[in-house]
């Protein structure tokens, strides 16, 4: 027997968001949001360094195991970060963003 497989037009997904939060309510929209902006750097990790042209192997302050295990994960330690754009010859800078349309602010700019 064949699987079948869903497929989805993505082209409404941000259209359908606020129906989402809408019927999961406040609190449970607020936790979803959280979760989805920690897959999301998840993904930009892995993403990135591969943009950059560079494999597991070239992140050197980790072992190629240690990569793959920060590239899976939803949060890590800000530190951790640090070192991980330092091994790939990049820096790494940090941006406040005031909801209320304010001015930027750069908290953390390293090197």
């Amino acid at each position: 027997m064949e699987k079948q497989i869903a497929h989805f037009d993505t082209s409404n997904f941000t259209l359908a968001i606020p129906e989402l939060d809408r019927i999961m309510g406040p609190e449970l929209a607020k936790k979803a949001h959280e979760r989805a902006e920690k897959e999301i750097l998840r993904l930009k990790l892995k993403e990135f360094r591969k943009n950059h042209k560079k494999t597991q192997a070239d992140v050197t302050a980790f072992k190629q195991s240690s990569v793959s295990k920060i590239e899976r994960r939803n949060d890590f330690k800000l530190s951790t970060l640090v070192e991980y754009m330092q091994s790939l010859d990049m820096g790494l800078e940090i941006t406040a963003i005031p909801k209320d349309g304010s001015r930027r602010e750069v908290i953390l700019h390293v090197e």
